[in-house]
């Protein structure tokens, strides 16, 4: 009986201190997550949490509020002199669809000007930027990053860096400019 009594009071203690290991472990785990690696000096409520479903494009550029975090922040980062491309209207995909630019979700980071290869140092930036960008990807609400005919995605993260078929061009294959779409 006493046996009883002394594992049925082990369990009690055990079920009655699972809120708080359940809440110590949640603390634990988004101290140590991407979105403690961005430095920024945006407020913690303007930076979208992942998860959440696709926003709809909004204000007058036509892009969503995650875009607009992700431009913004990659603007003060690294500094964009070739300037950023986002909405387009024709933007458009194979089978007819339209594309993320369309939808508000994506946004160009130009590191050169007229389809030129961008030079050692303008490239050096788009590595710096893709770099920053697959690193607070999960906290940003990152779906892909395209650059130098590759592309990355945190669900597909493991394998790295992916070659992409050749689309014909400097700017078609993602050599002058780093290319995100968020979820």
């Amino acid at each position: 009986m006493r046996i009883v009594v002394t594992i049925t009071v082990a369990l009690l203690l055990v079920v009655m201190s699972l809120p708080l290991i359940l809440v110590s472990v949640a603390r634990l785990s988004r101290a140590q997550t991407p979105h403690a690696a961005i430095s920024t000096s945006a407020p913690p409520d303007q930076v979208p949490e992942v998860g959440r479903p696709p926003e709809q494009p909004s204000g007058r550029e036509r892009i969503t509020s995650r875009m607009r975090t992700v431009r913004d922040l990659v603007r003060q980062q690294f500094g964009v002199p070739h300037g950023v491309g986002c909405f387009r209207e024709n933007d458009r995909i194979p089978g007819g669809g339209r594309g993320e630019h369309h939808l508000g979700r994506a946004c160009d980071f130009m590191l050169s000007k007229g389809g030129a290869r961008p030079s050692a140092g303008q490239q050096a930036r788009g590595d710096a930027i893709a770099a920053w960008l697959q690193a607070n990807a999960h906290r940003l609400g990152i779906s892909y990053i395209i650059w130098k005919q590759r592309i990355w995605s945190p669900g597909r993260a493991r394998e790295g860096w992916r070659p992409m078929s050749d689309r014909g061009g400097v700017t078609e294959n993602h050599f002058d400019h780093v290319h995100v779409t968020v979820d």
